[in-house]
C-alpha cells in the first residue's frame, strides 16, 4: 500500500463559510494537508500559516494580485489552492516556500 500525498490541495469557498473563525488564516486551518497555522498565545495571528516543513510564508496571491491574508473576508472566497513543491515552480523564485491561490467572489465577476 503506497501513500501518495499531492502537490496542490484546493477548498472551496462554501466549504470555508461554514466554519465559524475570526480571519482567514484561522479559517484555513486544517482545511488543506501540509498547510500550518501558527498560533501563539491561543490566538491566531494573521498571515502565519507555512506549508509543510518551510519556515518562510508562502507566496500569497489574491485574484491574481499578491497580497496578504489579513485583506481578506472569508466569506468572499470562492476558492484556495495551495500550491507545494513542484506545482509552485511555474511563480518562480518568490514561491519556494510554496503559493497559496485565493479566487474570490468578486474577482470571478468583473472582466
Amino acid at each position: 500500500k503506497k501513500n501518495l500525498t499531492t502537490s496542490i490541495g484546493t477548498v472551496s469557498g462554501e466549504r470555508l463559510t461554514k466554519i465559524p473563525t475570526h480571519n482567514t488564516s484561522e479559517t484555513l486551518s486544517g482545511q488543506v494537508p501540509g498547510l500550518r497555522v501558527l498560533e501563539r498565545n491561543g490566538q491566531v495571528n494573521l498571515s502565519e500559516i507555512y506549508i509543510r516543513n518551510f519556515n518562510s510564508p508562502p507566496l500569497i496571491l489574491v485574484d491574481g494580485i499578491e497580497s496578504t491574508l489579513d485583506e481578506i473576508d472569508p466569506n468572499d472566497i470562492q476558492s484556495v489552492s495551495v500550491l507545494k513543491d513542484a506545482a509552485a515552480a511555474i511563480y518562480g523564485s518568490r514561491a519556494g516556500n510554496g503559493v497559496v491561490i485565493i479566487k474570490t467572489k468578486r474577482g470571478k465577476n468583473s472582466k
